[in-house]
């Protein structure tokens, strides 16, 4: 488990996978603007890392283009150097508990 810390706030981080053919409801933690944007751009595979505090969320988002072969791992690491590199900038830090 890996969780976002800056000393004072500890929030939870989580990785949700979409696709085409997955509904979007069925994926509650999946924004439903996200899912019409990558629908529009014809995305094949969506990976969203948030990190969740009792105020609020921090998310990135990867998408992969009809070109490009979609696969869970490579969608989550891209999202979790986003995020990563969102959270850094704002004096955050992920830790595996």
């Amino acid at each position: 488990m890996i969780i976002v810390t800056n000393g004072e706030k500890v929030g939870r981080l989580s990785i949700t996978h979409w696709w085409p053919e997955r509904h979007w409801w069925e994926s509650v933690s999946v924004p439903a603007f996200l899912v019409r944007k990558s629908l529009r751009m014809r995305s094949r595979y969506m990976t969203v890392a948030s990190a969740r505090f009792e105020d609020g969320e921090i998310s990135a988002v990867a998408r992969c283009c009809k070109r490009d072969q979609p696969s869970r791992e490579v969608g989550r690491f891209i999202a979790l150097l986003r995020l990563a590199r969102t959270l850094r900038r704002m004096g955050y830090r992920m830790e595996r508990v």
